[in-house]
């Protein structure tokens, strides 16, 4: 099986391409920056150079390809500013948008799209893939990618999958400044810090990308969280304690949208506790089935390469 995958460089990128390789598929990595293309060369996929808001690019790089797995975007650092919110826009909506005209014109099945499960917004109880999806502002660039992949499922061809990740943590993405903040004690939760929050490990989240892209349902929409939510406020200070930290505390939710933006602040505040009951129906399951079994061995990653310091 050949299995285009954008954002290749990326932190999910990263973790899909080794278990497609894991797995016996043949990779080929799209990456927009040059020093990235050895990252996917280490990883086992066939790097490409190139931008999936540029239509000639994408059509070269789905070529012979059985699947494309869409994860590509910008830094999530750029997000906060119109540009950059720009930018994000157009690495994920245009570029779902390219790899399906592509897929079309080709031939190629499937199409799997990453996004995100901050979509939900905030729910009482346990959200799973039927619950009602909020669309908060916050993340409105997996909204636009998911939109394109949903027009394609209306038309029938590629077989489209929606991915919805929650909280992927790993060496990068938002865990990193997290147990940075923890350690130098200024990471603060949104109020008392009882909303939850659904993680799942960065080796455990690109398995279920590399099973989605072989065996998802065409036209299903997948949740990929482990086994156990846990309140916002349980997992700082769970990370903390094994750091050798202070405690965190809380923080007004106010002053955490004077400084993030309300729709950060929302996000981030939301209660999203949810099932992966729908992806374990198809034989996954995670390695790491809580953030208890998973945290640890990257802490001691993180200890071993000097950071967080």
């Amino acid at each position: 099986m050949r299995v285009l995958v954008t954002g290749a460089a990326g932190f999910l990128g990263r973790g899909a391409v080794r278990a497609l390789v894991g797995s016996g598929a043949e990779v080929r990595g799209l990456v927009r920056r040059r020093p990235h293309l050895a990252i996917v060369r280490s990883d086992g996929g066939e790097p490409l150079l190139g931008d999936v808001a540029d239509p000639t690019t994408v059509a070269r790089s789905v070529s012979g390809c059985d699947a494309i797995l869409h994860l590509a975007a910008p830094s999530s650092a750029n997000s906060r500013t119109v540009l950059g919110l720009t930018e994000f826009v157009r690495s994920r909506a245009a570029g779902a948008r390219n790899l399906v005209r592509a897929a079309r014109a080709q031939g190629v099945p499937r199409v799997v799209i990453g996004s995100g499960y901050w979509l939900y917004g905030g729910h009482r109880g346990t959200i799973t893939e039927r619950s009602t999806s909020r669309n908060p502002i916050a993340v409105s660039y997996n909204l636009g990618a998911e939109r394109a992949g949903q027009a394609a499922i209306a038309e029938g061809f590629p077989e489209v999958i929606l991915v919805r990740p929650g909280m992927v943590y790993g060496i990068g993405a938002w865990f990193l400044p997290f147990a940075r903040a923890l350690q130098d004690g200024s990471y603060r939760y949104i109020g008392r810090g009882l909303n939850h929050w659904s993680p799942v490990s960065l080796g455990d989240s690109g398995r279920a990308f590399a099973l989605l892209t072989r065996k998802g349902k065409a036209g299903e929409t997948y949740l990929v969280v482990d086994d156990e939510p846990v309140q916002v406020r349980t997992l700082a200070e769970y990370v903390a304690q094994r750091l050798g930290a202070p405690l965190p505390r809380g923080e007004p939710f106010a002053h955490v949208a004077a400084e993030l933006g309300s729709g950060i602040a929302r996000a981030l505040s939301a209660n999203q506790a949810a099932s992966n009951a729908k992806l374990r129906a198809l034989g996954w399951k995670p390695k790491y089935p809580s953030y208890r079994d998973g945290i640890p061995p990257v802490l001691r990653e993180l200890a071993l390469s000097g950071t967080p310091g």
